[in-house]
């Protein structure tokens, strides 16, 4: 982009993990000019971001996003263990 080209946002939602994703996609998809500003690269490695609950697939799909959930492994139970 060129630095000397102002441009103007009608909303910058700051971090890119679910809540604010599902934040700009939202505001976007109503006609919004909408910058999404995260510090991190993605992919990352996160627990919440392995694992998703019911609740949460549902509302992937109402947003229309149930493609990123093509590679995903369904699990009927796990086992979590802490040492100490």
């Amino acid at each position: 982009m060129n630095p000397e080209v102002a441009v103007s946002w009608d909303a910058i939602v700051i971090g890119a993990g679910p809540a604010g994703s599902v934040c700009a996609i939202l505001l976007a998809r109503r006609g919004y000019k909408v910058l999404l500003v995260e510090r991190s690269a993605f992919p990352r490695d996160k627990v919440c971001g392995c694992c998703l609950s019911g609740r949460a697939v549902k509302l992937l799909n109402e947003l229309g996003l149930s493609k990123v959930l093509n590679k995903s492994v369904m699990l009927n139970s796990f086992v979590m263990g802490v040492n100490g």
